[in-house]
């Protein structure tokens, strides 16, 4: 499910955002039990756009806004980013 060059996830949200936070929930045990040293930060802050930051090798960061994607879409960035 999730691609083997991402080193760190981090979730940033909003307190409304409904589709991501359902998302994490479902996914969460999923994504540490496959990696359990990978490092799943997640944040809640008001004013916020539902964002998934991935950090790759070598420090790369791919910073995708999700506003509006479905779970398959996010299923589908965190195995491609």
């Amino acid at each position: 499910m999730i691609s083997a060059a991402i080193r760190e996830l981090r979730f940033i949200l909003p307190t409304t955002s409904s589709t991501l936070k359902k998302f994490i929930v479902e996914v969460y045990p999923q994504i540490k039990s496959q990696n359990p040293h990978l490092n799943v930060l997640v944040r809640e802050s008001q004013g916020v756009k539902p964002t998934i930051v991935a950090r790759l090798d070598k420090g790369v960061e791919v910073v995708k806004h999700v506003d509006g994607f479905s779970n398959a879409e996010l299923k589908a960035f965190l195995s491609n980013p």
